[in-house]
């Protein structure tokens, strides 16, 4: 088990691929925002010495009823502008996430940029709000 504060949530690898890919999860706020506590706020800001950074962020509401993700490049902003000197600050997600209904979404997706450089974002041709009829839908799948 680690104890350190800049190891995310998810650590995991695909077989036959030795990169790890690391995530952190979250619940949402009410207010949209995300907890992180003060050691992730210093591990992993731009200048942040955290030998694990995330390479993206996922989260879903209390109700589990909508599911979100986010690369780490992308939530940086709002990292490296927090001067919280509260123990477990509230960051509002970065307005470039991405919103799935279901979980299987969300996983799905997670999947499918596994392989593509260790989880940098496609930016172009995925919708904020993404369905099996969206443009970027792998055909066939099912969601």
């Amino acid at each position: 088990m680690f104890t350190d504060y800049d190891v995310p949530d998810l650590w995991f690898t695909l077989a036959g691929d030795l990169r790890p890919i690391l995530l952190e999860a979250k619940i949402l706020n009410a207010d949209r925002t995300v907890t992180v506590n003060q050691g992730q706020l210093s591990a992993w800001r731009s200048t942040g010495l955290g030998q694990h950074k995330p390479a993206a962020w996922v989260a879903a509401d209390e109700a589990l009823t909508a599911f979100y993700y986010w690369s780490h490049v992308d939530f940086l902003g709002r990292l490296d502008a927090s001067n919280a000197t509260v123990q477990y600050p509230k960051l509002r997600i970065p307005d470039s996430r991405i919103e799935f209904p279901e979980v299987r979404q969300l996983a799905l997706h997670v999947l499918r940029l596994a392989p593509n450089q260790a989880l940098q974002p496609i930016r172009a041709a995925i919708p904020v709000s993404w369905t099996s009829s969206s443009p970027g839908a792998a055909p066939g799948a099912e969601l």
